[in-house]
């Protein structure tokens, strides 16, 4: 998942001899998971929103709203934990600042599928999930889903879950891809090699809704072993909005890489990558691959022989370039999230966290919450992909900027 919800925890956790034992104690609890079925193929909708894959479940047979999450254990709201009465993990872990509960699910169904005796984070969706326009109650995460062997059908936004790889469609030609899992959560890890030759380490994560990020301090050797004119260099802040905080990170310089993938023999040609130093990131000591990636494949993850299968259906890249700067909402705010180097905009003179007022003559904050909810989950565009130009018009603390800038 986007934000590291495990790294806070843990380091937070190991801090003392009995604390230590307090987090083997955690780790344990957030692998659990009890599932029984057998002979099981089920089919089941799911809509993306906001770059999440939200499915509905069934808590004490009331339906709530969950993301798909392979990237952390499975999570739930404060709301949720009050609602049902859930019992903690005794001896949950505090801090000065921060107080970790570790709720119990007696029972969470997917379908008719149950899973009992669920160990799960507390975790504030609400801050987490902003941009959502529908009240998120937790994550399915990946102590659930290593119970099953699961295929996410971006095509059909279906998700496939059963017992057996050989009730699945779209294995015999797809791209395999062993995975570890983390020793925590469980989520996978794999092994990708770069055109460079670098073999870099990626938890696949169903709960990021980007592209690849790979983190490292800066390392000029490994930028300078790409062709350079696949290369764009950029600044950037992140925020961390974990358990409630929402911290607005340093600025710091990153790099989008456009390279080929290799697994074993096969490849995934063109593909873009993204380099650097990134808090929300960086003390999981591997790269994220989200969601932004995956949505060209119908992706299969089978937990039985730790092996993922991607069969790509769609030849369209998702990235469609930029305007010399990355944008994106903040507190319903339309701000500047990363800025490009050797672009028109930098000449600008606009700065990351600027606000963006206007774009192309339609006013941010004139627009709907519905456009506002579908902006966020790829159903409305303020710009369409195919568009070249564009007019901005950008809040500063000098006074309003109104520029046309052309799409790189």
């Amino acid at each position: 998942m986007k934000k590291s919800i495990l790294v806070i925890l843990i380091s937070t956790l190991l801090l003392s001899g009995c604390n230590i034992i307090r987090a083997l104690k955690a780790g344990k609890h957030l692998r659990k998971a009890d599932f029984t079925s057998t002979n099981y193929f089920k089919e089941i909708p799911f809509e993306l929103n906001t770059g999440h894959i939200l499915i509905k479940v069934n808590v004490d047979k009331k339906q709530k709203s969950f993301f798909l999450d392979t990237g952390a254990p499975t999570a739930v709201s404060p709301d949720l934990t009050k609602e049902f009465h859930l019992k903690t993990l005794k001896n949950a872990v505090r801090d000065d600042s921060i107080k970790k509960v570790l709720p119990i699910i007696d029972e969470i169904a997917i379908t008719d599928l149950l899973y009992s005796n669920v160990g799960a984070i507390e975790i504030n969706t609400t801050e987490m999930f902003s941009r959502s326009c529908e009240v998120i109650d937790g994550l399915i995460g990946a102590n659930i889903i290593s119970k099953n062997i699961w295929q996410i059908d971006f095509q059909q936004n279906k998700l496939r879950i059963s017992d057996s790889l050989s009730k699945f469609k779209f294995i015999d030609k797809a791209i395999r891809i062993p995975f570890e899992t983390s020793s925590f959560s469980k989520s996978p890890i794999i092994r990708t090699k770069l055109e460079n030759g670098e073999i870099i380490k990626l938890v696949f994560d169903t709960g990021s809704n980007g592209f690849i990020t790979f983190n490292t301090d800066d390392n000029r050797q490994f930028i300078n072993s790409f062709n350079q004119k696949n290369i764009s260099e950029f600044y950037t802040k992140g925020y961390n909005s974990i358990l409630g905080k929402e911290v607005a990170e340093q600025k710091d310089t990153a790099y989008l890489i456009r390279t080929n993938l290799y697994f074993g023999t096969d490849s995934i040609l063109n593909q873009t990558l993204t380099y650097g130093r990134y808090k929300n990131y960086s003390e999981r000591k591997n790269g994220v691959i989200g969601n932004q990636f995956l949505k060209s494949f119908i992706v299969t993850i089978d937990y039985t022989s730790n092996t993922i299968f991607l069969y790509k259906y769609s030849d369209r890249n998702s990235y469609t370039g930029n305007f010399g700067f990355s944008y994106g909402f903040t507190r319903n705010k339309l701000m500047v999230g990363a800025i490009y180097k050797n672009t028109e905009a930098e000449k600008t003179g606009i700065m990351i966290d600027d606000e963006i007022i206007e774009i192309n003559g339609h006013k941010v904050a004139d627009l709907s919450e519905k456009q506002l909810c579908d902006y966020a989950s790829d159903k409305f565009n303020l710009i369409p992909e195919k568009q070249s130009k564009a007019t901005f018009v950008f809040k500063t603390k000098s006074g309003e900027i109104k520029k046309e800038l052309i799409r790189n």
